[in-house]
């Protein structure tokens, strides 16, 4: 079992999220605080993550360094006292292994150094097997000096050449521009010798310690690679006298090998391929990360830009929390720690600065370049920064940063030409910058010192003028991260320097960076929102007018080109920038920078943008200028918003009015001017006035862009003209007026039903905007305050229009709209058509001419139907006009015929209907909308609600649908407003509320599901119910036919009208989801537009979701409402209706109303017992929505009201609602659930063993959900707002949890019972654990392996629970505590072991075997009650499971519990049907062939834990197995780990297992032998004959045709057959002829007359040399090597016992028979031997084993497989002979250890017989291969004959060996050297990198983990 340790790191590697990795994270350093002396086992772990591939796993990682560094104390050496003796330290602060800046020069590190790329670098990848740590190190430091370019002469006292050890030292020293690790080790190889000067000082015992490691590095090669993580002495030197250990980690990377090599010392960390280090010691002298930190130094400069990055990670962490301890040691003063502790943060700053330098990953897959090491590094560096003192700090700006940007060719003032374009140096640039960011946003306090000028003389500072100059820089990216350094110091920048010269040199260059960026640059977002911050501060804007005067008038222009910019991220800032203006100039400003190209740019927006986002931050700027312009418009300043839009408004009007999906007039958009100032060509230069990425919108193109997409645009078009509208006529301007009147006037005269809607939606929004401003001003929100309406004449006139135009529609008149042209085009088409096929059915009449559409201009052809086509003519026509053509008279294929082309016009017909009736819907809501807002209602108001209303009904676009729900709000809230009666807006609340529940996902309209009263409704589909009803109604209708053709005709019909009723109820179902979103949206504008008054002004609204639920508020009243619920179906409907109509409301009521909401939550509690299925469901889902918005509280109600009814044994109703509501509480809160985890998984647990079914299915799902975030509990705090008593129950539980999944040992249980028996450690622990699993009610699988007692252990606990039950019983007289008895189903075999059993160990226990007749069963049935234990066969209870599934049981324990492996056979659903309240599995195999059988046997334990046996196949099975295919991409193996260990996580806590190899220490060996034997020559022939023969000719064609055919056909392939005779004739051929030669056999007379001529018998020795090898293995085991003087025969005794006893197995009696007769009796009559086989009786089985263990002179034992290999003790034995084999390993491994197990004194040798190059050979391999994969617990492949591929069967039939065929297999495949093909190709490439990855790189993350 994986210790909670093994889980957390592994979360940190397969966390499904974020959140779930750092908390395992955090849990990692909390188990740092618990076991401080695992520091280095944690980091050792923790190291191996972090050099991940992955960036989750490393973000991850580097969380857990963190974790466990903030939990080990801050280092803190104290300073010696006098007298103290402590190690002598070199204590020279700038040892010779630091780096300072005093000799240190970043400009040779650019100019020689490597740089540092992308590549894996395999090139690089040297490893250093033959050195110890501190020479590896050593060597990497010297390699590293190299690739740095630090081969200059004055770098050489930076590292001594004989500071590592080789001989050719000089040689390696050579200066080389940019020399790699692998240029110097190619000719190097160092070696340690006597003279190495590293081995001064060392004692003799270090000198041999060292060369014995490098001795046993050079045997190895280069297998491991050793990681320090420990604390080190390079810092100081190696002292003589100093015995502090290394510790390390050592990472296994030969392939070849599958466990990690030995490790030369104890005190290092070995990292397998389990992944579980050794213990290490703490140092004791140093920082204890100081090992940690080195390695971590060194991989900064790893080639793979991973690893770098891991180890960038790595230190930001460490040094986060831990930095103020580096370098310090015990022993030294104060002082020199000071000095030591500035020397290593030097010598880091200077190693983060170098990676800076040579860094040239970048990831340019996003709208920028990201280059995470650099990122990283720089925060790094930050970090070091922040700890480092002020001279450090300033250092590393002049002397590092500064320097680094003047070495990349970018020197302070120069460089300002174009000439440098993307050249190497832009990188180094980037990098210097980074730090700079970095640097600046931790040492604010010094920022002054590097940005304000000193010397009046100078203008800038080095780092302001390199700041001003990458602002500057031709480079894109470097502009961008200038731009970013500059934001999160801008206030401080601000205040530090003068304001004139932030202005000029920081304002003024980024407005002239915004005429160098086109759409194509990505520096614009960062650029213009640093432009943002800073014309934000009120100094700014100040200086800007005072030096520039109408600047923003200048400056705006340059942003025009960005509005459509292809990166979503540039349109975003652009918008944000503009908005940063308007608010800046709210005073009163100058707003001339506010011109007609500024509001065109804009408003295009609404029309082309696709994203919602934009859509709406467009809409939110539009109306700040407005409002901006609204001032500037009634002060009647020149520049008036009139002048810059009457003369686009036409156009924009026509933009937003352009009918949907009809091209965009391009002559109505602004497009920017196309040459910049820097000679660039903008993109918009091909005559298309939109961005290529916006081309889509513009020609409407709906294949691409989708109709919500458009219409959600123009809706917000719709919205800024009538903002725009209000602003201009509140100017008063008659000039605007008369242009919006008649424009007004236009559209909603219009033809185009798309103007008049949008056309309303603008004047509704014209009126919100008037309203707003009204109250803005303070008039009172009453009825007698000033109405919209009366605003203008021509506002009143528009409403009288619209008022007008709604009451003749609801009279009947309708309109028509140009939209339907063409769909009334396509009616008299089909009008047409019809009429000409009247002509062909043989009609003589004349057909009428039809009229023309009206869309043709007049004068139109008069006709006799009229001179226009309506859709009434249609219907005349389909009605009328065709039953008169063509009578009924007609024959019946005319009639068929003209009856299909009338059902297709009716259709076409139909479809035109219902498109008129759509368009109506829309023109009328958007009009009643409108009137609506304009706070007046006509006298008769039914034609405005009525269109609200159908709208809400019916309207399929849910913006449209959602304006007109919150219409209907307003509405209420006028009719109020006006002192109408209140049984208006009663009546409009009621029939939302019907709207609401035709919800049919809910199935409130359900009439299938609203009488049932058992069962969870949340495991059902409600609208299924419905279809299954409709259609066992319509199956029921369908009649026999009379004749085929009539049959073949009636079935066609029936078909299509069962598609037709499918469809039919498809668009039912689909039109009240409709209707119920309208009302949920309904609701949800009236709870926003009355607040915290609607229940009081509108007190329906709380009658209807309060007046029913409070009736069960009151604890007196609850009963009585619950038995009401059963009689009254009206009253419960209307309570089920509430509180659906409360869960949609909850979450938008004002909060101020919420603890009136809580009132009712035990009301909702209470609903959870109704006795109807319905009202348990929403209390359910009520109760789920409360917990989501109401947290607090609500939890409080589930724990006190809801959990308790879980344990209500009486009703199942109860359990039922309170198991309903858990599920959905749980899928409601998701991770929000950590706090509560453990009130609701204890409870939940006692119900997966319910006996009702959906209960158990409900409670073993919800746990599987809440299991896996169990390991996170511990670190959540306590829930808010839980009382103290709460408090405690949670931590007891806490412990609960925690012996749950393992990470606290199950407590002991004492046994309050005599057993006789000296219970092992192991067998005590398992005993706590199914104690364990007792109390909670939960149910596993003992699976410990075959022969450690878990028949013991479930007899103690047995006899515990029937003792506890018993004294219970005594004391409480509980129901639920009687005496049961417990049934134990075992193979028969063991019947009577295990009634012996209970005798021996619980004699007080009174068992019975329940077998023999089916009369002496049923009298035995009788007794049961009188017994404590029942013991039975599988075999009996599937035969008897009628009678005994109604018997309850206490334990129901499956001996051998694989037996029920196949969810299919009677025996297992047999099984499956016992009723028992614990369940358990003893089996020491629980998984045997493949993955699926672990869900057979969790179906009986708890069923549904592991979903459906399908849901299971698909989450599991398949992946697993599709991993294990040897075929499998990386992507399949992947799926197929996660799945594994996701199934591991869920199973884990219900598994127990024990190896004998981890519990019996003094358990003798097994030793597993292949004794392989030849075939005789008669054998030999036999085989070969039948490789010949039509028998396997037959198996080829049925393998290989057969399956392919039914393949073909959709068939499972048939393998079994005659394959599996053929199979079995090789079986027996193999053991002994004499099993195949017979009579019936094709060569018999041949073979008759062989052996006649040989003189010999089928029977003999010499033909079946198995047999001999048999006789030898015996007689060289002493059995029946001397036999008796008086030849007693079988069955005897001998005089003298062998000293060996054998047990021998084999597959078929036959084979059985041959051994006892032809062997034992003829040729070995002194050995005894008793045998036991399938007709042995089941009950003298137990007494032939004990006669065998007892007896010692017994010297064999003769056994089948099958009845010998499960469950027996036959520890008497110390050999075990295998004459034949198993196509299970397990069943042989199981028959192995009858000897191999507790009791057993002597060394257990298995001996094989194997004949070699035959089929048993093959089947060996076979089992070899499947016990490799079953020994992660679960494997796919099947041991049996039906799953195994053709070719291996195939390969059965043919002599010689698997080697061979393996070989020739490998051989022959892919011959002709096929490239692999496209689809396997891109299985194995890596996903694209996800761009979210990079969000720990914002600086403002990253700075808030510094506080």
């Amino acid at each position: 079992m994986a210790t909670r340790l093994e889980r957390l790191v592994l979360l940190l590697d397969t966390g499904s999220t974020a959140t779930v990795r750092a908390t395992a994270a955090q849990q990692i350093g909390e188990i740092q605080k618990q076991q401080p002396q695992q520091l280095y086992n944690l980091l050792g772990r923790v190291l191996v993550h972090l050099r991940s591939a992955e960036w989750q796993t490393r973000i991850a990682a580097g969380l857990a360094v963190e974790a466990i560094a903030s939990n080990v104390p801050q280092w803190e050496p104290p300073a010696p006292l006098p007298g103290d003796a402590y190690p002598a330290h070199a204590a020279d602060a700038a040892d010779e292994w630091m780096l300072t800046f005093d000799t240190f020069d970043v400009t040779n590190v650019v100019k020689n150094g490597a740089p540092l790329l992308s590549s894996a670098g395999k090139e690089f990848d040297v490893d250093h097997p033959h050195l110890d740590p501190k020479e590896r190190i050593a060597l990497q430091k010297k390699e590293l000096r190299t690739r740095l370019g630090m081969g200059s002469d004055h770098l050489n006292n930076l590292l001594d050449d004989d500071d590592v050890s080789t001989p050719n030292a000089a040689e390696v020293a050579k200066p080389k521009n940019q020399q790699t690790a692998q240029e110097l080790l190619e000719k190097h190889r160092p070696s340690i010798t006597e003279e190495d000067p590293n081995l001064s000082g060392l004692s003799a015992r270090q000198k041999a310690s060292l060369k014995r490691k490098m001795r046993l590095g050079k045997e190895k090669g280069a297998k491991v690679r050793i990681l320090e993580v420990s604390a080190t002495k390079y810092k100081s030197g190696p002292p003589s006298d100093i015995k502090s250990e290394t510790k390390a980690v050592k990472i296994k990377t030969d392939p070849d090998t599958d466990e990690p090599e030995p490790s030369p010392s104890t005190n290092t960390v070995v990292i397998g391929s389990n992944g579980k280090p050794a213990t290490v010691a703490e140092s004791s002298d140093e920082w204890p990360f100081e090992g940690l930190c080195e390695q971590l130094c060194l991989d900064l400069f790893s080639p793979k830009w991973q690893l770098r990055h891991g180890a960038a990670i790595g230190l930001r962490g460490l040094l986060k929390v831990h930095g103020s301890g580096a370098g310090k040691l015990i022993g030294l003063s104060r002082k020199v720690n000071l000095g030591r502790h500035r020397a290593w943060l030097e010598d880091v700053a200077i190693r983060l600065l170098c990676v800076l330098a040579l860094d040239r990953f970048g990831d340019y897959g996003s709208d920028q370049a990201v280059a995470p090491v650099r990122e990283t590094a720089a925060q790094s560096l930050g970090v070091v920064m922040q700890l480092g003192e002020a001279d450090l700090c300033l250092r590393m700006v002049n002397e590092g940063l500064l320097k680094l940007l003047e070495a990349s060719g970018e020197s302070t003032g120069s460089h300002t030409g174009a000439s440098a374009g993307r050249e190497k140096g832009w990188q180094v640039r980037h990098g210097a910058l980074v730090g700079l960011k970095y640097w600046m946003a931790v040492r604010t306090d010094l920022l002054e010192n590097v940005l304000k000028v000193s010397d009046t003389s100078a203008a800038y500072t080095g780092a302001f003028a390199a700041i001003i100059n990458a602002l500057r820089d031709h480079d894109d990216d470097v502009r961008a991260v200038a731009s970013s350094a500059l934001l999160p110091v801008c206030d401080t920048v601000v205040g530090i320097l003068p304001v004139q010269t932030v202005y000029k040199s920081i304002v003024l260059t980024l407005w002239n960076c915004l005429e160098e960026l086109d759409d194509l640059t990505s520096a614009t977002g960062s650029v213009m929102d640093l432009l943002a911050q800073l014309m934000m501060k009120p100094k700014i804007v100040r200086v800007m007018k005072e030096q520039s005067g109408n600047a923003l008038h200048d400056f705006v222009p340059r942003l025009y080109p960005f509005f459509r910019h292809a990166i979503v991220a540039v349109r975003q800032a652009v918008l944000r920038t503009v908005g940063t203006f308007a608010a800046i100039c709210s005073d009163g400003s100058d707003l001339g920078w506010v011109t007609t190209e500024l509001l065109r740019l804009v408003f295009q927006n609404f029309i082309i943008e696709e994203r919602p986002d934009i859509v709406q931050d467009t809409l939110d700027l539009w109306k700040k200028l407005m409002r901006l312009m609204g001032v500037d418009t009634r002060t009647k300043k020149k520049h008036s918003l009139t002048e810059i839009t009457i003369g686009v408004l036409p156009s924009w009007f026509s933009l937003v009015m352009t009918p949907i999906g009809a091209p965009l007039d391009l002559r109505f958009f602004y497009a920017p001017s196309t040459e910049l100032s820097n000679g660039k060509r903008s993109r918009m230069d091909d005559g298309f006035n939109v961005s290529p990425h916006d081309k889509a919108m513009a020609v409407q193109d709906l294949t691409v862009v989708s109709r919500e997409d458009i219409i959600r645009g123009r809706l917000a078009g719709a919205t800024a003209l009538g903002a725009l509208v209000y602003t201009l006529q509140s100017s008063g301007d008659p000039t605007s007026t008369a242009k919006i009147s008649e424009l007004i006037t236009a559209y909603l005269n219009s033809c185009w039903a798309g103007h008049r809607v949008f056309c309303n939606v603008m004047i509704d929004e014209w009126a919100a905007f008037w309203e707003e401003n009204t109250l803005m001003e303070g008039l009172p929100a009453s009825a007698d305050r000033a109405k919209f309406v009366d605003s203008s004449p021509m506002v009143g006139t528009l409403w009288e229009n619209m008022v007008t135009a709604l009451t003749q529609a609801d009279s009947g008149v309708t309109l028509f709209y140009n939209e339907l042209i063409n769909p009334l085009t396509n009616v008299r088409t089909e009008c047409e058509n019809i009429l000409a096929a009247t002509l062909e059915c043989g009609s003589k009449q004349p057909i009428p001419a039809l009229p023309d559409l009206p869309s043709r201009p007049a004068p139109r052809t008069q006709t006799h139907f009229g001179d226009t086509f309506t859709v009434l003519i249609a219907d005349h026509i389909v009605d009328q006009v065709i039953p008169h053509l063509v009578p009924r008279s007609n024959p019946a294929n005319i009639l068929e015929f003209m009856d299909d082309r009338v059902r297709s016009a009716k259709a076409v017909i139909e479809g035109f209907k219902e498109n008129t009736r759509k368009l109506e819907v829309q023109v009328l809501a958007s009009m009643a909308s409108a009137v609506v807002r304009m706070s007046r209602l006509p006298a008769k108001a039914n034609p405005v609600i009525r269109s609200l209303m159908h709208s809400v009904k019916e309207e399929a676009n849910d913006n449209i649908q959602s304006r007109a729900a919150r219409g209907v709000a307003r509405y209420i809230d006028l009719t109020i407003r006006l002192g109408k009666p209140i049984s208006i807006s009663e009546k409009v609340l009621t029939n939302l509320k019907g709207f609401l529940c035709a919800d049919p996902t809910v199935g409130l309209s359900n009439p299938v599901l609203l009488p049932l009263t058992s069962g969870i409704l949340s495991l059902r589909d409600p609208a299924g119910a419905a279809d299954s009803a409709a259609n066992e109604k319509g199956a029921k209708k369908k009649g026999r036919p009379k004749a085929s053709k009539v049959e073949a005709s009636i079935t066609s019909a029936s078909k299509e009208i069962d598609a037709a009723a499918a469809a039919t109820r498809d668009e039912e179902r689909e039109k009240h989801i409709i209707e119920s979103r309208g009302a949920a949206v309904a609701f949800q504008g009236v709870c926003a537009q009355f607040g915290a008054e609607v229940f009081q002004t509108i007190p329906k609204m709380w009658a209807m979701i309060a007046d029913d639920v409070a009736r069960l508020t009151h604890a007196d009243n609850v009963a009585s409402a619950l038995a009401d619920i059963q009689a009254n179906p009206d009253f419960a409907m209307s309570l089920a209706q509430s509180l659906h109509l409360l869960a949609s409301i909850i979450p938008h009521v004002h909060k101020d109303l919420r603890a009136r909401i809580v009132t009712l939550l035990p009301g909702i509690a209470a609903a959870l017992r109704a006795p109807l299925a319905i009202v348990r469901n929403m209390a359910a889902r009520c109760l789920a929505v409360g917990t989501r918005t109401l947290t607090v509280p609500a939890m409080h109600v589930v724990v006190d009201h809801v959990l308790a009814l879980l344990n209500d044994a009486k009703n199942p109703h109860h359990r039922q609602g309170a198991a309903e509501c858990v599920l959905h509480i749980v899928n409601a809160m998701d991770h929000d659930i950590l706090p509560y985890i453990i009130f609701l998984i204890v409870p939940i647990l006692g119900r997966m063993s319910d006996p009702d079914e959906d209960v158990r299915f409900v409670s073993t799902n919800v746990f599987a959900q809440l299991v896996k975030l169990v390991p996170l509990e511990s670190g959540v705090p306590d829930p808010e707002g839980f009382d103290q008593a709460l408090v405690k129950q949670r931590q007891e539980e806490r412990k609960f949890l925690g012996q749950l999944v393992g990470s606290e040992k199950v407590e002991e249980i004492h046994l309050p019972v005599p057993i006789k028996a000296e219970l092992r450690g192991y067998q005590k622990d398992g005993i706590s654990w199914l104690a364990f699993l007792n109390r909670y009610g939960l149910h596993g699988i003992l699976c410990d392996d075959m022969g450690l007692g878990k028949t013991l252990q479930s007899i103690c606990m047995l006899a515990t629970d029937h003792h506890n039950r018993a004294e219970r019983f005594a004391r409480t007289g509980s129901p639920d505590a009687q005496h049961v008895p417990s049934l134990i189903v075992c193979p028969p075999t063991l019947t009577g072991h295990w009634k012996h059993e209970i005798k021996t160990f619980a004699e007080f226990m009174k068992p019975i075997i329940y077998a023999g007749a089916m009369s002496e069963r049923a009298t035995i049935r009788r007794q049961f009650a009188n017994y404590d234990v029942v013991i039975t066969s599988y075999e009996v209870l599937r035969n008897d499971i009628a009678e005994l599934k109604d018997i309850r049981f206490n334990y129901c324990i499956l001996d051998e519990g694989h037996m029920i492996k196949n969810p299919k056979t009677k025996l297992t659903q047999a099984v499956k049907s016992v009723t028992a309240m614990h369940r358990l599995i003893l089996s020491g195999t629980p998984i045997q062939n493949n993955v699926l059988e672990l869900w057979s046997l969790f179906d009986f334990l708890m069923p549904g834990f592991l979903g459906t046996e399908r849901q299971f196949n698909e989450r599991f099975s398949k992946p697993i197995q599709a991993s294990r295919d040897a075929k499998s991409s990386s992507r399949e193996q992947e799926k197929g780990a996660l799945a594994m260990e996701a199934l591991h996580k869920q199973v884990l806590p219900f598994l127990l297992r024990r190896m004998k190899e981890d519990v019996l220490h003094d358990l003798p060996p097994k030793i597993i032998q292949d004794y392989y034997c030849e075939l005789s020559d008669l054998q030999k022939s036999l085989y070969e004959d039948f490789a010949k023969s039509q028998a396997k000719e037959g198996a080829e064609q049925i393998l290989n045709g057969a399956d392919a055919d039914d393949a073909t056909a959709g068939k499972k392939p048939k393998k079994s057959g005659h394959v599996f005779q053929a199979l079995q004739y090789l079986r027996k051929l193999v053991n002994h002829p004499s099993l195949v030669i017979n009579p019936s056999h094709p060569q018999y007379a041949k073979i008759q007359a062989r052996l006649a001529v040989s003189k010999s018998s089928i029977k003999d020795l010499v033909h079946a040399p198995k047999i001999q090898a048999l006789q030898q293995l015996l007689l060289d085991c002493g059995i029946g090597a001397e036999p008796a003087a008086d030849g007693i025969g079988a069955g005897g005794v001998t005089a003298t016992a062998a000293p060996h006893r054998a047990l021998i197995f084999v597959q078929l009696r036959p084979m059985l028979d041959i051994i006892e007769h032809a062997l034992l009796k003829k040729h070995m009559p002194s050995v005894s031997y008793l045998r036991m086989d399938g007709q042995t009786d089941p009950a003298s089985r137990t007494n032939i084993v004990r006669k065998f263990n007892e007896d010692a002179s017994i010297d064999v034992l003769l056994l089948t497989t099958h009845v010998g290999g499960l469950g027996l003790t036959l520890t008497g034995a110390d050999t075990v002979i295998f004459v034949e084999h198993d196509w299970n390993p397990m069943k042989d491994l199981q028959a192995m250890d009858r000897a191999h197990r507790i009791g057993q004194k002597r060394v257990v040798n298995v001996y094989r017989l194997i004949t070699k190059g035959t089929l048993e050979e093959k089947i060996m391999g076979l089992q070899k291969f499947k016990l490799n994969i079953a020994s992660s617990v679960i494997n796919q492949e099947n041991s049996g004959l039906k799953s195994m591929d053709t070719d291996q069967i195939l390969d059965l039939f043919s002599l010689g060996s698997s080697d061979q065929a393996a070989a020739t297999k490998k051989k022959d495949a892919n011959p002709h050297g096929h490239k692999p093909g496209a689809s396997q190709i891109l299985a194995e490439l890596e996903e694209l990198s996800d761009q979210t990855q990079y969000e720990d790189l914002n600086i403002n993350e990253f700075l808030k983990g510094l506080k």
